[in-house]
């Protein structure tokens, strides 16, 4: 990854959201979708993204629950190493990342594919 700065804590919003708010708060599934993915594409008018369903982009996290560990720096993909969760115990974690169909994130090999974004103006969709 090239990009210096980001958004510090973006690596880790889904397993600690996750873990805060469907774990110890007891928020369904369905509303965790529909905050984490289903509002954002709406949002920001992404058609093809937010839901599973037959024409969308296969885009999905898996999520292994009640799957604790303490986040360090060495964990952090982005070059600028400061989150604020570093230190923290998150309760969640991801294991697997797709990409319209992709696999571009696996909890035992990494990122086995260079990224694939792409920058995507709303009104493209």
């Amino acid at each position: 990854m090239q990009a210096w700065g980001g958004i510090a804590g973006l690596q880790n919003c889904m397993d600690v959201m996750f873990d805060e708010a469907v774990q110890k708060r007891g928020m369904s599934l369905p509303m965790f979708g529909k905050l984490m993915a289903t509002n954002a594409a709406d949002i920001f008018g992404l058609k093809h993204k937010g839901r599973i369903a037959p024409g969308k982009d296969a885009d999905l996290v898996f999520i292994q629950p009640d799957s604790s560990y303490v986040l360090k720096n060495e964990d952090l993909e982005y070059r600028h190493k400061v989150s604020p969760y570093v230190g923290r115990t998150i309760g969640a974690r991801i294991t697997k990342t797709i990409l319209r169909g992709d696999v571009i994130y696996d909890i035992e090999h990494g990122f086995p594919v260079p990224p694939k974004g792409q920058f995507i103006l709303k009104h493209q969709q």
